[in-house]
């Protein structure tokens, strides 16, 4: 057990590490553990109104769309879009020439 090992355990330890939280906490501005309790709460709340309405949106989706596209990609499952991989864009890619020391960049059968 932990509180036995006396090396890497001392009794103060959980005293130190709830002030500890408790500074860290306010020097991020949330306060005290009842407030955090509570944007705990609010964002466990906020989740399950947003995944209802998603469903909602999905069901729709699949209905309306589903002998006309892949419903599957078009209204993926949210958790498992919130835990996919990210997709990125590839960089832009440059085609412009650097036009060589004393010529012009006029394409051909341009005007001057």
């Amino acid at each position: 057990m932990i509180a036995q090992d006396a090396k890497h355990h001392r009794d103060d330890d959980v005293v130190g590490a709830r002030g500890n939280s408790k500074a860290i906490f306010k020097g991020l501005g949330i306060g005290d553990d009842d407030e955090a309790r509570m944007w705990t709460e609010l964002a466990s709340r906020a989740w399950t109104l947003l995944s209802r309405a998603y469903a909602e949106h999905q069901r729709c989706g699949v209905f309306v769309f589903g002998g006309e596209e892949k419903v599957e990609e078009s209204y993926p499952s949210l958790v498992a879009a919130v835990r996919g991989p990210t997709r990125r864009a590839p960089p832009p890619q440059t085609t412009s020439v650097a036009a060589a020391p004393g010529s012009s960049n006029i394409e051909p059968g341009g005007t001057d």
